[in-house]
């Protein structure tokens, strides 16, 4: 390495501000993908969800496909995909390597001290391939059957054909087809396995036999639709026909009849041997005049499809420990749209129970009671028997195959009334330490809905320790203390023992199997008020010398201050952009960030960096309180403090060029480590001019506009500066 100072240097760095990173080995399993794919690749909090910037190699084509990534310590989420997003992984929530968090579920991963290499899995699940063989589809082809080797062969600017989730129920596998902006008019796709075998059996046409139907979502209506079979291995002996969309925006069944063949192709000739399939969505119509568009198609069936299978089902819902007032409880579902009030229930016989039969396709749904159109509604517990959690909803669940009648369930329980276990738990909340003016606390929590005032604690003795008693069932619950119908609650700190931080949001967390008396908690505390926990002065510092947006005063937000905005600002005494502020913090790990102007404004981190933590989708700095501290300066938004001159850097086979420059500079590099990492140009002051990410070796910077001087081009991969050097512009 050679060094050359040629103005300043750039500001100090503390010793050990290139994190300690380990090596991480993944590695999947492709051998059970139906799909066509050319490369897998991991994505994950650690590259930014990038798409095949880390993409994996499978050397000795056993289909075992894996990459070693150098990550520093750190929780991380990632999930695995091919071909930059063209098709990814569909993980199942609630899967032990799993996370879910806003409606994504992805893998999960905990850095610590130590290299980790992960045992092939298979893609799309937590454990190893079965290595049970599958076997080639035939028709019907619904995408849904386990062990049929499903796939699909995009050609003509409709390579991008996967076969995912389908958007419109969860439930379900579909086919998607994005035809590109650049596609031909003959482009399409083939519903075939990788070796192009098509279907097991003949397509048994006969003269009275001549129709496919295919069930088809466009985003437009009135556009043709082609479906041509072929022989697999004489794809000159084939027969093409067409149909129209009708609808935009939905699915619909389209209905494909051979007898009817498209104009200048072959007639149906019944002495052939077709046995493969492809779709054209908008045939005729170049990507070039249509634009990308995306189709879905399934259900591909010889002749009509079969009806599917419909019963009676019979819910009955015990009304008589519901203390609400109520006129009409309803059923509400995934079967219904979850309508409020469009299938309601009776009582006639004045007993409580609450009845009504409904009609519903054989299937997997998920159900409630509520009342009065969602007037009300119950709060199931998460965990507990009859119930599923499904993004941050927990709900019943229900398997459809059959005439059915639900047994009675008390509202709100598994169990009907009467039957339900409960469990008496004591709860007690020490207030002396509480400064607000209050007249009753409260225990709001999972298990009443988050009510706000239904749930009054008292104070027999006046010592300001509060108690309440309620009967719980087995399960596991989240709550909290607040005051007058919610006019006041518990700031919690998130990572403490009695807490559980999901969706943003800081609970006590509570497992009941029998009768419990909590132990008396402080107010915001998982102790009580005469245990002392440890305080250190933290004095935590940011330069703003690269801001470019116009601010008044920064702050620091954070677990230790509920995120507050404004309330912890800090102070620039001496002028010099940075500003300070010291802080009492509680011994144990924190997360926060640098704002300004209660939250006008704040820092945009980089997951993965080796200063932050990535939670439930937010991504900030992370601090473990044992000692007073004072922590170095840290540019805004990064790791490391900001530049404050001109230092060349030069490593390697890496180069800035021309020098000087005008209108474009070029960073050329050999290291593969480069990619992903953010290159930012610095002007003589420190000032942060333009930012981007490198995606290739030859990273380019567009230099109009800038003016004729001296400029430092710096790079930071994972929050630390791994490279810079200066550039003239002329």
């Amino acid at each position: 390495m050679k060094q050359i100072f040629t103005l300043l240097l750039l500001c100090t760095l503390a010793t050990g501000v290139f994190a300690q990173t380990y090596n991480v080995t993944f590695k999947v399993n492709m051998n059970e993908v139906a799909a066509a794919f050319t490369t897998p690749e991991v994505n994950g909090s650690f590259n930014g969800w990038c798409g095949g910037c880390n993409p994996l190699s499978d050397g000795d084509d056993d289909g075992i496909w894996e990459a070693t990534i150098a990550l520093a310590p750190g929780t991380y989420e990632f999930k695995y995909a091919y071909d930059a997003w063209a098709g990814q992984e569909a993980l199942v929530e609630g899967s032990p390597c799993t996370i879910t968090a806003f409606g994504f579920t992805n893998r999960t991963l905990v850095i610590i001290d130590d290299d980790v290499v992960f045992d092939a899995i298979c893609w799309g699940s937590c454990d190893a391939c079965d290595g049970v063989a599958t076997a080639q589809m035939d028709l019907p082809v619904t995408f849904d059957e386990a062990g049929i080797e499903y796939g699909l062969i995009g050609f003509g600017g409709a390579e991008a054909s996967t076969i995912e989730v389908d958007p419109t129920d969860a439930t379900n596998m579909v086919a998607k087809v994005i035809k590109s902006g650049a596609a031909e008019l003959w482009a399409g796709t083939t519903v075939t396995d990788g070796a192009g075998s098509g279907f097991d059996n003949e397509i048994p046409f006969t003269v009275t036999e001549t129709q496919i139907t295919v069930r088809v979502w466009s985003p437009d209506a009135g556009i043709q639709v082609r479906l041509k079979v072929e022989d697999h291995l004489d794809p000159t002996k084939s027969v093409e026909t067409e149909a129209t969309t009708t609808v935009a925006g939905t699915w619909e069944t389209l209905t494909f009849d051979f007898l009817n063949e498209a104009a200048g192709t072959a007639e149906i000739n019944y002495g052939y041997f077709y046995d493969k399939a492809s779709i054209f969505f908008n045939f005729g119509v170049p990507g070039a005049v249509a634009g990308e568009k995306t189709y879905y198609f399934d259900d591909i069936y010889f002749g009509e499809p079969a009806e599917p299978a419909v019963y009676n089902v019979t819910f009955n819902v015990n009304m008589n420990e519901v203390v609400d007032v109520y006129t009409t409880p309803e059923v509400n579902g995934t079967f219904n749209g979850w309508c409020g009030g469009c299938n309601p229930l009776s009582d006639p016989d004045g007993d409580g129970i609450w009845s009504a039969t409904i009609a519903i396709t054989e299937g997997t749904y998920q159900f409630k009671y509520a009342y009065d159109a969602w007037a009300g509604s119950e709060n199931l517990v998460d965990g507990a028997e009859c119930t599923i959690t499904d993004g941050g909803f927990v709900n019943r669940a229900l398997e459809v195959n059959s005439d059915m009648e639900l047994a009675p369930v008390c509202w709100g329980s598994c169990l009907d009334c009467g039957a339900a276990v409960t469990y008496d738990v004591l709860f007690t909340v020490d207030m002396n330490e509480v400064a607000e003016p209050f007249t009753t606390p409260e225990v709001n929590g999972t298990f009443n809905g988050w009510c706000g005032g239904c749930a009054p604690m008292s104070d027999l003795d006046g010592d300001n320790v509060w108690e309440l008693t309620i009967p719980l069932e087995a399960g596991t619950y989240e709550y909290k203390f607040a005051y007058d119908a919610w006019a006041g609650s518990e700031t919690l700190l998130e990572g403490d023992p009695c807490t559980i931080t999901a969706f943003g949001f800081t609970n006590r967390s509570l497992v009941i199997t029998e009768d419990v008396a909590l132990d008396t908690v402080c107010w915001a505390s998982c102790s009580s008020c005469d245990v002392a926990v440890a305080t250190h002065a933290i004095l935590f510092k940011v330069d703003m010398s690269t801001v470019g947006a116009v601010f008044t005063t920064p702050e620091v937000n954070g677990t230790f201050n509920g995120w507050c905005g404004g309330c912890a600002p800090m102070s620039d005494l001496d002028g010099d952009n940075v500003w300070e502020l010291s802080i009492i913090l509680p011994e144990g790990d924190h997360q926060y960030k640098f704002a300004y102007d209660a939250w006008a404004g704040q820092e945009e981190l980089t997951p993965g960096d080796a200063c932050v933590i990535t939670e439930d989708g937010f991504t900030n700095r992370a601090i473990t309180v044992s000692s007073a501290a004072t922590l170095d300066a840290v540019c805004w938004g990064l790791c490391v403090g900001c530049v404050v001159g001109i230092n060349d850097n030069v490593v390697g086979d890496v180069a800035v060029w021309p020098q000087p420059a005008t209108g474009t500079a070029y960073l050329t590099f050999e290291d593969p480590a480069f990619i992903s990492a953010n290159a930012i140009i610095i002007d003589i002051t420190g000032k942060m001019i333009q930012q981007s990410t490198i995606v290739a070796n030859n990273h380019e910077f567009n230099l109009n506009g800038l003016p004729a001087g001296l400029y430092q081009v710096v790079v930071i991969k994972n929050g630390q500066i791994v490279y810079s050097n200066s550039l003239s512009v002329q």
